[in-house]
């Protein structure tokens, strides 16, 4: 399956890495008084919480524009990128929002990074 994610040099997501601005775009994805969101946890998606260094992608572009919308750009001047993976068979979870899966069971060959440039 391919899968499209949005992280830092280092392999670190926005929600985690990115400061303030990662709190802040939490709280926008998650705050109920924003109306029904777009944006469903872990247990909301897979019925569990991430425990095994579990990261997340989306199934498509359109899935990734659709959750972070205007954060993208900022994003991506803050020096993130979309890494487009390649995932086998068998190593994910998947739902129409995004994609679970362990970094440690993917092939060495498994990512390939678009920076937009």
């Amino acid at each position: 399956m391919r899968a499209y994610r949005v992280e830092n040099e280092n392999g670190e997501g926005p929600y985690t890495s990115w400061g303030e601005h990662g709190h802040h775009m939490a709280y926008q994805h998650t705050d109920p008084m924003r109306g029904p969101t777009i944006h469903p946890g872990p247990y909301a998606s897979f019925g569990a919480n991430p425990t095994h260094g579990e990261k997340f992608a989306f199934p498509s572009m359109k899935a990734l524009f659709k959750w972070f919308g205007g954060w993208l750009p900022l994003m991506i001047n803050a020096g993130y990128e979309v890494t487009v993976l390649d995932l086998p068979e068998g190593t994910y979870q998947a739902d129409e929002f995004q994609v679970m899966y362990v970094p440690e069971e993917l092939r060495d060959d498994a990512y390939a990074i678009y920076t937009g440039q």
